[in-house]
């Protein structure tokens, strides 16, 4: 792939070497499904992600009144000059805000004392008597058996506590001014809208997938869009097919329907910040021993996550683990010497002996267990590479050596074109040799130029382990082959450079010049070079007009033997 979409094989491979060497899987799960893939089918597809920050203003009037003294605390404004507090262009936030409209106080009557400042007394009811005693001063209680008067509780002398005996009292709505300023306020509403959504496929709408495509996104794995359309993917990424164009008519439909309802909001548009990114999705169906799985990426160049497919438990490690944790537990309660399991212990006390050798010999056999050697295959032109291991398939067949495990991805893949031959920069297939009582396994992976140069920090960890290196360059490019090879040897250890073979095949005619000195200064002279027309031989195949003779082309190459019989690689 091109553009910022990470490298699905790639990113298969590295995960697949990090969970061979990873403890978990060696001490729960069944290494030999890590060792016994194939690769089904994969595919290229993607999320597409809205965030819109929307600061809208709304505003409201609203009537007012209060004592005619408050005239000059209030701070009226004039109603041509509001708002003066809103929000600055980008900084969202929630807010409100009351401005009082100079242009309209009026000082009115008080309607509540028409004038006066106060109003007839509501506990008295304007009579000026308490209204517990009537005006007594004094009120009759029942006490020891006869009635008794005691003085009221409630008054002093008969007089009304809340008038003072005067029947009136000062009116609470002009608080006995007599006048009332009446005015009406502007009131204003800033509001902080968010509206993210994150829009999948259907067909991909599992748990898992949503999770990494939130991770992804949180973590700067997305591609920024300005907005969705096939042509910008396609400048971004390098991608277009089926799945990708129906995300983004999908990601269209959706975007039209969230701006036409941010639109039917209250208020007004101050200012928005519209974010719109792309998140690559790409998969792989693997088969991992009789368990099938798919593998997820998901991410750019910066970041990039992944979803592993399922590995099968080891129903053997489980138990023994679980063994010895029920052993454990026996030793400490002997230990602690419980009464209820002293007629078990002496039986208990001879499992640790067997169960302990079993845990030690499982590990020690997992722990031995040689994974596939490992063949890297660079390829500076695309197309070459899936050429190369289309003809050499077919020709370890005929020579009965070896065959592809997995021909789905040289008969299912879809064969790279020219004009996007970067786009498909890797893929992996595995080669089990025919030739001996017990078949071995061998990984071939195609890196192409532009993925060895973009995505480094994935093949650098496959180079150690590698027994077998291969280079295709086109005629163009013999200039820069010596270079390109030693400074991908000197990635590899020293230790491991003395097995290593070496071919450098030539997609051309003619006769090799090459100076590979500096690559020779590294492993000896151990490179084997070559040219092979591998274009004419894939079409001349393909039309059925070779054959046998597909043989000839590769006989350059020697012996070719698969397996370093006295390297076997461990990883």
């Amino acid at each position: 792939m091109i553009g910022e979409s990470p490298d699905i094989t790639l990113a298969f491979a590295t995960w697949l070497l990090k969970a061979r060497k990873g403890l978990r899987y060696t001490l729960f799960n069944r290494k030999s499904n890590l060792l016994d893939i194939r690769i089904q089918h994969f595919g290229e597809g993607g999320a597409f992600h809205h965030h819109y920050d929307t600061q809208t203003e709304d505003y409201s009037y609203r009537s007012h009144e209060a004592p005619v003294s408050r005239i000059h605390s209030i701070s009226w404004v004039r109603e041509e000059t509001c708002p003066h507090h809103r929000p600055a262009d980008g900084q969202f936030e929630d807010r409100t805000h009351s401005y009082d409209l100079d242009h309209s106080k009026e000082v009115k009557t008080c309607y509540n004392c028409n004038g006066q400042g106060t109003v007839r007394c509501g506990s008295c009811s304007g009579s000026g008597n308490c209204s517990t005693c009537g005006g007594r001063g004094s009120v009759s209680e029942y006490r020891d058996g006869e009635h008794k008067s005691v003085s009221c509780s409630s008054c002093s002398g008969g007089r009304c506590s809340s008038c003072g005996g005067s029947g009136r009292v000062t009116c609470s709505t002009c608080n006995g001014e007599g006048q009332l300023v009446h005015w009406t306020s502007k009131d204003y509403v800033w509001k902080h809208h968010v509206d993210p959504e994150t829009i999948l496929l259907e067909n991909v709408d599992r748990g898992n997938v949503k999770r990494l495509v939130k991770k992804t996104l949180n973590k700067g794995g997305a591609i920024s869009m300005d907005n969705f359309t096939v042509e910008e993917v396609n400048q971004r990424t390098g991608l277009v097919n089926e799945r990708i164009t129906d995300t983004v008519h999908l990601a269209q439909r959706e975007r039209d329907r969230l701006e036409s309802e941010i639109e039917r909001r209250p208020g007004s548009i101050l200012f928005q910040e519209v974010r719109r990114h792309f998140i690559f999705l790409g998969y792989l169906n693997v088969n991992m021993g009789k368990k099938f799985g798919q593998f997820f990426v998901a991410g750019n160049k910066k970041y990039t996550s992944v979803s592993p497919p399922p590995v099968a438990w080891s129903a053997l490690k489980i138990g023994t683990w679980a063994t010895s944790l029920g052993v454990g537990l026996a030793w400490f309660a002997d230990y602690m010497e419980w009464v209820f399991l002293e007629e078990f212990l002496p039986l208990i006390s001879l499992v640790p002996i067997p169960v302990g050798l079993a845990a030690l010999g499982l590990l020690i056999w997992e722990a031995c267990r040689k994974s596939k050697p490992r063949w890297l295959v660079f390829d500076d032109q695309g197309l070459s590479g899936w050429y190369f291991t289309y003809l050499y398939g077919q020709f370890l067949a005929r020579k009965d050596i070896a065959y592809i495990k997995d021909p789905g991805l040289v008969t299912l893949m879809e064969q790279p074109q020219r004009e996007v031959a970067n786009k498909r920069n890797s893929f992996m297939c595995t080669f089990v040799e025919k030739k001996v009582a017990k078949p071995r396994q061998w990984e071939l992976l195609n890196v192409s130029h532009h993925a060895q140069e973009t995505f480094a920090d994935q093949v650098d960890p496959l180079l150690p382990g590698t027994a077998r290196l291969t280079w295709i360059i086109a005629e163009a490019g013999r200039d820069r082959i010596d270079h390109k090879i030693s400074s991908t040897l000197t990635k590899m250890p020293e230790s491991e450079r003395g097995h290593l073979d070496i071919w450098v095949i030539i997609d051309g005619t003619g006769q090799p010049v090459l100076n590979l000195s500096q690559t020779e200064a590294l492993i000896g002279n151990k490179v084997r070079v070559c040219v092979l027309p591998m274009e004419r031989m894939y079409e001349a195949s393909r039309s059925g007009a070779l054959s046998d003779d597909i043989a000839q082309y590769f006989d350059h190459l020697g012996e070719l033997p698969i397996w370093p019989e006295k390297h076997e690689v461990k990883q």
